[in-house]
């Protein structure tokens, strides 16, 4: 499952490594012909899965841009830039649903995008940013958390395979982690994306993710 992007104000070397990478399809947006508000409205009304807006050059026009596409578009909505002041990231955090440095990576911009879903509000990466007197911590108060919906159950095998899925691991260390055969984590993965009504990994932990399974 490609998550599809609208990356505004971002470089094209930036919109090159993620559409490199396995998880994003991006659509390049221009941030100077969102030059009125019905432009704006018209962009936030896209098809798609987030918005990522490059605020490092854009100042008070980048959160302006932010708060219009927040009324219009259910999206998730993460900005980019290189501030690391506490006044900025806490700033940029109120008004969207992550915070990333801009040279963080394909992977960490997907834990921010997975992170959304479950109601919690990421900064990446993590090792960018020391917890110390003028940055903010890793990761913001949760939000009210979501409801769990379980219309069909996962089994304790299940649970513990798609908790290593959210954290990255692959089949066979899956398989090593857990002292079973690959051939049952491909069962047992089956049997969660049927349960879900996913098809793929991602998708699995986005669903689990939204129903409060895996944290």
């Amino acid at each position: 499952m490609l998550i599809k992007a609208a990356a505004i104000g971002c470089s094209s070397q930036y919109i090159r490594r993620l559409e490199s990478s396995q998880f994003f399809s991006v659509y390049p947006v221009d941030a100077s012909s969102l030059f009125c508000l019905s432009a704006t409205k018209n962009l936030a009304r896209m098809r798609v899965d987030i918005f990522l807006i490059n605020v490092e050059n854009k100042g008070e026009q980048g959160f302006s841009l932010t708060r219009t596409i927040r009324r219009f578009s259910r999206a998730v909505l993460v900005l980019l830039g290189r501030h690391k002041s506490r006044h900025f990231v806490s700033r940029a955090l109120s008004m969207s649903d992550g915070y990333c440095l801009s040279e963080a990576s394909p992977e960490e911009l997907l834990l921010v995008f997975l992170a959304a879903y479950s109601g919690r509000i990421f900064v990446a990466p993590p090792t960018a940013l020391p917890v110390e007197e003028d940055v903010v911590s890793i990761e913001a108060l949760p939000r009210e958390q979501r409801r769990l919906v379980k219309a069909h159950p996962l089994s304790n095998c299940e649970l513990q395979i798609l908790n290593l899925v959210s954290l990255g691991y692959h089949n066979r260390q899956i398989a090593q982690k857990l002292y079973i055969s690959e051939a049952t984590v491909k069962t047992q993965l089956k049997s969660i994306y049927s349960k879900l009504a996913v098809n793929n990994r991602v998708a699995a932990v986005v669903q689990a993710l939204r129903c409060g399974i895996v944290s």
